[in-house]
């Protein structure tokens, strides 16, 4: 039940508002929202940067849309006290950080120390080198579960799993690493022709890092550490990485460093695993910084991890999503959907905000606040018409008269229960099978874990 001053509030929130700034300084653009709105705002003057500048076109808003634009990307979030609105900083992650995880590298015959090795924490941005006593120390950890990774040009990667709970004292992670037998081994295009490879190659790369928008904007930096072979058996093409993929993605500001675990393309699926290091690029300008924040929220709303946050949280439903049980995957014949109660498969852990999952056949996961993709439904109606997706000289736009729908996945267990973290990741992995829309986002999606919107 609304109270009057939650009421209130929301009129707040409502009043509309138009804006036409250039290149305006934070205090100009709330002045501008004051003087057509008659709101007044608080802040700390350091919330946002002195030379922070703000660009935007808005005609008749509601109040509550043109600031979630206006601090779009500036980590900045607002709240109605009394008859004002409150700027804040966002929490920096869902958990706070105050844990620093260290260890030591060594060669795992000889048991010297090995220096330079890569540590870090996979899917995050969060890494660290070893010195010269092949030592290293990653600070500002949160309670959690995580891979850690060491990797070595000349060793073969080590990965070790780390539980970080509240009770824990010191986090040390030791690692003994195997060196590789050929050391002077190039990594070339065994047994295949060039034009083998290439074709291969594009195949790979459309599997690998999908065929969205955001694809198109992504760089495989050293294709040449790739091997394919053509399983004639299986009919299937199976693809090893002797060294990580180096991937820049222009659409999300990321560089990543790919470790390729399994990669097998055949019968109309996909199957991969494999771990990623972030790091972030330097945008070369305002509006760069700007483009890359939308992107990402783009890419974090609908995708599997906001879907698992709003799980823990309890809030999927205000966030956009329906979820239902279906006996299969939808084909020619009709499937009836049932509406799921969350509560049903959803059990408690000891760890807060954690939660394990257990239901039967499939769930079906509706995001009601975007339609799917032009790309994806061309990319469905090739495989309903028998056509090849990888042929290129097909048409690259969905035919007039076909509807996009709201993006739609389907999700299905691998193991009896899987266990969820707060920050939306499965604890297992290949705790589940995705398809559907989360199963076309590729790796030209992917967020670092610490992603917060």
């Amino acid at each position: 039940m609304l109270t009057e001053a939650s009421i209130a509030q929301q009129l707040i929130l409502d009043k509309e508002t138009s804006l036409s700034l250039s290149q305006a300084s934070i205090e100009d653009a709330l002045d501008q929202i004051s003087a057509s709105t008659g709101v007044f705002f608080s802040y700390n003057a350091n919330i946002i940067q002195e030379n922070q500048r703000f660009t935007l076109q808005l005609q008749n808003k509601p109040l509550k849309e043109a600031l979630s634009q206006l601090f779009l990307g500036t980590g900045v979030d607002f709240k109605v006290v009394n008859d004002q609105i409150v700027l804040f900083k966002k929490n920096e992650s869902l958990s706070k950080p105050h844990y620093t995880v260290t260890g030591y590298v060594q060669d795992k015959y000889t048991n010297e120390p090995v220096v330079g090795v890569n540590v870090f924490i996979a899917g995050t941005l969060m890494g660290s080198s070893t010195n010269l006593d092949g030592v290293f120390k990653i600070e500002n950890v949160a309670v959690s579960s995580f891979e850690l990774a060491a990797s070595h040009i000349s060793y073969h990667i080590a990965i070790s799993k780390v539980e970080i709970t509240k009770d824990s004292s010191e986090v040390r992670v030791d690692f003994k690493l195997d060196p590789k037998v050929n050391q002077l081994k190039e990594l070339k295009v065994v047994s295949l022709k060039y034009k083998e490879w290439e074709k291969y190659y594009s195949i790979f790369k459309q599997e690998f890092l999908g065929s969205t928008r955001n694809a198109s904007k992504c760089e495989i930096l050293n294709p040449e550490v790739l091997d394919f072979t053509f399983n004639s058996f299986k009919k299937s093409i199976e693809v090893k990485a002797y060294k990580p993929l180096i991937i820049i993605n222009a659409a999300l500001g990321y560089e990543l460093d790919y470790y390729l675990q399994y990669f097998e393309i055949g019968n109309g699926n996909t199957r991969s695993t494999g771990i990623s290091n972030f790091k972030e690029l330097e945008p070369k300008n305002e509006r760069e910084e700007r483009r890359w924040a939308k992107n990402r929220l783009k890419s974090y709303q609908g995708s599997l991890t906001h879907f698992l946050r709003s799980l823990i949280k309890g809030n999927y439903e205000e966030e956009g999503y329906e979820i239902f049980s279906v006996n299969k995957l939808p084909d020619n014949e009709d499937v009836k959907p049932e509406k799921v109660d969350v509560n049903a498969i959803l059990i408690n852990t000891k760890v807060v905000d954690e939660k394990k999952i257990k239901f039967n056949n499939y769930l079906k996961i509706v995001y009601t606040k975007e339609n799917e993709s032009p790309a994806y439904v061309d990319n469905q109606l090739k495989q309903a018409m028998g056509i090849d997706p990888y042929v290129k000289d097909y048409y690259n736009s969905v035919r007039r008269g076909v509807s996009l729908g709201k993006q739609t996945s389907y999700m299905k267990l691998n193991f009896p229960v899987a266990t969820i973290t707060p920050r939306g990741f499965f604890k297992e992995p290949l705790a589940v099978a995705a398809f559907g829309y989360w199963s076309w986002e590729r790796v030209a999606e992917y967020l670092p874990i610490e992603y917060e919107p």
